[in-house]
């Protein structure tokens, strides 16, 4: 069994479509580690302050391209003899700037110390959904119901939530959705519940299939004094 400082892994998520490789996240009680061509870094879960998905320039790449191809034009307008090389060195750098300043996605972690980036070519929509899990059942300082999960539940179970003040999902579990996953599926049903994934006893899991998508499923009892109703 994998650790971290000891820790036992207690989920992990492969970086890449295929899972060829080591390029993971790994999820402790206390620790996320990430590996990505073979660089390691770890992070205390009490220090992040944010995880998510962004889109970023490529400064480096957009710095030197933007420097150096007004250099090489201007001088391969000035060469008769290295005028073609150089031309083709100032397209090569004007890629070069156009590269950096399209961008690249990647998994950002922001610590009270600096925002650290792992680019990515590509952000499977596992890694997405594995990310927003983190986020919203790790990191104790999300609060807001964007951060919430979404849950459709049946009239029945409404009825009976409201009755007893709690409902038992232990045998088949309950999907439950990020807001952005539950507003992308268009989903509307006459009972919705909003559920706080930070109320005593919540246990929401995640899990891939081997179609590399994903789940949130809750296991265990629904009490009425954690969720909204829609």
């Amino acid at each position: 069994m994998k650790h971290i400082f000891n820790e036992e892994i207690e989920l992990q998520c492969s970086l890449s479509r295929e899972k060829k490789n080591n390029d993971a996240i790994y999820v402790s009680a206390s620790f996320i580690k990430i590996n990505q061509s073979k660089m390691e870094m770890h992070f205390d879960l009490a220090d992040i302050l944010d995880i998510s998905i962004k889109h970023k320039i490529l400064l480096f790449h957009a710095l030197i391209g933007g420097i150096f191809t007004p250099l090489i034009l201007v001088a391969a307008f000035q060469s008769n003899e290295y005028f073609w090389i150089l031309f083709f060195l100032g397209f090569g750098m004007l890629m070069l700037s156009y590269y950096g300043i399209s961008g690249q996605d990647c998994i950002s972690i922001k610590t009270g110390q600096k925002e650290f980036d792992f680019f990515l070519k590509e952000v499977p929509p596992h890694v997405k959904s594995f990310v927003q899990f983190l986020r919203v059942t790790r990191l104790s300082g999300v609060s807001d119901f964007k951060n919430f999960f979404y849950a459709v539940i049946s009239i029945e179970v409404e009825e009976k939530l409201k009755r007893n003040g709690e409902y038992s999902f232990i045998e088949e579990g309950l999907i439950v959705y990020s807001k952005s996953n539950f507003e992308r599926k268009n989903i509307k049903e006459p009972a919705v519940v909003i559920i706080d994934p930070f109320a005593d006893g919540m246990k929401i899991s995640y899990e891939e299939t081997e179609e590399n998508n994903s789940q949130f499923l809750l296991k265990g009892t629904l009490h009425r004094n954690n969720i909204v109703f829609c």
